[in-house]
């Protein structure tokens, strides 16, 4: 418990101010602007490739008012920086690991009945990271070939910033198959067939041959 609670941690100053999210160098986004919370606490140390599965739905449960905060920090995030956050260390977005877990955090803390957040901007943002496409997209590397081909070819022309091209299209589909599941709550039917449709992609990695998920070629093997 001491050890899940360690991080993500507190980045505010008692008085509310926090430096702004600062973007990695190649995205030429950096500030040094200092912006200022109330009412909530900002937190920074998103680690949610490795947290969205466990300590964040922990969190809902035990500490409902941290979690809470943490949807609002990653709101505001979205609103300094363009982007729901992916992976955040000490107030700097890196970019890196695979998938677009914010989605499945909101989606899971909203869905469990914690919902003093603005979801119109939350579905806003979340729908944001989705759909953009790939080129101005840094959150979700080999989407534009994960919808053109139902997967994301393996092989270097492909990758692109892709961490596993297997690895990384089964987190879009885990964070589609969310982003859906909100959706739906919200009446948006059109949206929820949208993203349940492509959250079903996965199915397109399962070699029947091995009853494995592989990665796959640009010629389909």
């Amino acid at each position: 418990l001491y050890h899940m609670l360690l991080h993500p941690n507190i980045f505010n100053d008692v008085n509310g101010e926090y430096p702004s999210l600062q973007s990695n160098e190649k995205l030429n986004t950096a500030s040094n602007k200092i912006l200022k919370i109330n009412g909530f606490d900002y937190y920074t140390t998103f680690s949610l490739w490795d947290t969205y599965r466990n300590i964040h739905p922990f969190l809902s449960l035990v500490y409902p008012k941290k979690q809470l905060d943490m949807v609002k920090t990653m709101l505001s995030m979205y609103t300094e920086d363009g982007w729901l956050p992916k992976l955040v260390f000490g107030g700097m977005e890196t970019y890196i690991m695979v998938g677009d877990p914010a989605i499945s955090v909101i989606a899971d803390t909203y869905l469990r009945g914690i919902r003093d957040f603005d979801i119109d901007l939350a579905y806003e943002a979340m729908k944001h990271n989705a759909t953009v496409t790939e080129a101005n997209n840094p959150v979700r590397p080999g989407m534009d070939n994960l919808l053109k081909y139902g997967y994301i070819p393996e092989g270097e022309k492909n990758k692109r910033g892709v961490w596993g091209s297997v690895s990384t299209a089964q987190e879009y589909c885990i964070a589609d198959w969310n982003l859906a599941q909100i959706a739906k709550t919200l009446g948006k039917e059109d949206d929820y067939k949208l993203f349940y449709d492509r959250s079903m992609l996965y199915k397109n990695y399962f070699a029947q041959n091995t009853n494995f998920i592989l990665p796959k070629l640009s010629d389909c093997s």
